[in-house]
């Protein structure tokens, strides 16, 4: 969306051709608002063209997929909404500002003294909107599909215990025995083995995408002196009552004609704006994606490990121990490979903007400076407050650069470094938990009184009662 701080009180459109000649005062103000939402409409629309100017030379025509989505994407930037907000006379009218009583006069006939005037109210409920379609579609969704997670597990878990129990009872617990001998001397190291091995390629392709993000730095630095030269010079065009109320405003000024200063901005967008697409492509596709991959190639391995040691078993009860029990640790595998995502998730959270962190230093190592140029004043200041700011600027350039590329080291080792370890972390909760869900199934299956296994199963059906949404009937005859 585009929110526009409103400078609707400083305009005041020509209405004489549009009024008659005998209009009263409520035609006139008919009139003006009239006037003043064709105003809006406009400056709307060249937002929109101006977006939509960026955009357009970016996507490709031809094939008519891409036209199709070349159109589609026009259309959705043409429906952003645009707001037209006048925060001053919302806090005014609200009691909140306590302002001259001259400009409270003004903002009350501009807009009427009506809170609804000020756009305020109308971006606040489309926020809101916005807010509750959020929550409906995805958090409350995905807080849904987890507590489904972790009821499937217990449910899973009470039709492994059920088949394998049948499975005694039938005669065929020395099958089931097998697996597990199997899954504890073969498929538990190898989760180890291959877990160490994808990390290893894991933090190759990580180191490697580190080293392209520094090579990045460096391009940036060698090509920074004439656009930070472009940069001063554009300060020193500024007029004195500008730059001194630029500085009072640690940086950053909106003049009285709308042209807004940020000179914290300006350093940004030389040292730090060309590294965010290497940044982003670091942590995006060299960690992130990256992670995903190799976790599904490690779970879909496993499926196929587990899979070999059900074909060669032929009795039927049997069989169906075995499948419960893969389904188990499958789904073990399943919901520690999304607990790794949420974790490598909240991790690149942690460490998301290095260009806020930029800029908030940058902010705060030219603070002295801003503060000396704010205190010129009298014959020659002008010159005094060029000299200061320059001078500053090229006293704390290199230290600058040198946060900035320590900044860039910390951010791509540690996102590494977090990563790995949750990686690993992953591998060795898997494993701790079949193997405690091997050491349980082991306890059912020494039972051998035919009547405490028939208790046991139906102690189970009991529990499984209390699952309605997973319980089926077909899966315990208890």
């Amino acid at each position: 969306m585009f929110i526009i701080r409103s400078k609707l009180d400083n305009h005041h459109p020509d209405i004489g051709e549009k009024l008659p000649d005998d209009a009263d005062d409520d035609t006139e103000e008919r009139v003006l608002r009239e006037a003043m939402a064709e105003y809006k409409k406009e400056q709307a629309k060249s937002y929109h063209d101006m977006l939509r100017d960026i955009v357009t030379p970016r996507l490709s025509a031809m094939t008519e997929m891409s036209k199709q989505k070349r159109q589609e994407l026009i259309g959705r930037v043409t429906a952003i909404p645009v707001f037209f907000v006048a925060a001053q006379a919302h806090e005014a009218f609200a009691g909140r500002a306590k302002l001259a009583r001259r400009i409270v006069n003004r903002l009350s006939e501009q807009f009427d003294g009506d809170l609804n005037e000020t756009g305020i109210p109308h971006l606040r409920d489309h926020l809101n909107d916005i807010a509750a379609e959020y929550l409906a579609k995805n958090y409350y969704e995905d807080i849904e599909k987890r507590l489904e997670s972790e009821a499937g597990q217990l449910a899973q878990y009470f039709r492994q215990q059920s088949s394998a129990l049948q499975a005694e009872m039938a005669g065929a617990g020395q099958s089931v025995r097998a697996l597990v001998t199997h899954v504890r001397g073969e498929v538990l190291p190898w989760i180890k083995n291959e877990v160490k091995s994808h990390l290893n390629e894991f933090e190759q392709t990580g180191t490697a995408g580190g080293r392209d993000m520094r090579h990045r730095l460096d391009q940036v630095w060698s090509m920074s002196g004439r656009r930070l030269q472009d940069k001063t010079d554009k300060w020193t065009s500024y007029a004195w009552n500008s730059l001194k109320s630029t500085a009072r405003k640690h940086g950053s000024h909106t003049t009285c004609g709308g042209q807004h200063i940020d000179i914290t901005q300006d350093i940004c967008s030389v040292l730090v704006d060309d590294l965010i697409l290497a940044w982003t492509s670091y942590r995006d596709h060299v960690i992130q994606e990256r992670i995903d991959v190799l976790t599904d190639d490690f779970a879909r391995q496993l499926q196929a490990k587990l899979e070999q040691a059900r074909i060669v078993t032929e009795q039927l009860e049997a069989k169906e121990a075995i499948t419960q029990i893969i389904k188990q640790l499958e789904t073990i595998t399943h919901g520690q490979r999304l607990e790794l995502l949420r974790e490598v998730s909240m991790q690149i959270r942690e460490i998301e903007s290095i260009r806020q962190l930029a800029y908030d230093y940058i902010q705060k190592t030219m603070e002295p400076v801003f503060f000396r140029v704010s205190l010129e004043q009298g014959t020659g200041c002008q010159q005094r407050m060029r000299t200061i700011l320059l001078e500053g600027f090229q006293d704390r350039i290199d230290d600058i650069r040198r946060y900035v590329a320590q900044l860039v080291d910390r951010s791509v080792g540690g996102l590494l470094d977090s990563c790995s370890s949750a990686f690993d972390r992953f591998g060795n909760i898997a494993a701790q938990r079949i193997e405690h869900s091997l050491d349980v199934l082991g306890e059912s299956q020494r039972l051998t009184d035919q009547q405490e296994i028939g208790r046991r199963r139906a102690l189970i059906g009991q529990a499984m009662a209390c699952l309605p949404v997973f319980s089926d009937s077909n899966d315990l005859d208890s």
